[in-house]
């Protein structure tokens, strides 16, 4: 669940791009300190806080900047 909200709710790419990160981002974590779930956790949180569209909603959002959103 945690995948699919960190990538984009509504979208399949979302939850590709959640499932990826996430398990990317625990392995680093994990090799900075000890405390892994609870800077994962703030993480995660800082994400859902900045982005609560998920990481794809920044893809529509640069694409619409640039003129190569979908046309109407």
């Amino acid at each position: 669940m945690i995948m699919v909200v960190l990538g984009g709710l509504g979208s399949f790419w979302g939850g590709v791009v959640g499932a990826v990160l996430l398990t990317q981002l625990e392995h680093w974590i994990v090799q900075i300190t000890s405390h892994w779930e609870l800077l994962l956790g703030i993480t995660l949180l800082v994400i859902v806080v900045v982005l609560p569209q998920g990481l794809t909603s920044v893809v529509g959002r640069l694409a619409d900047m640039l003129g190569l959103g979908r046309q109407k």
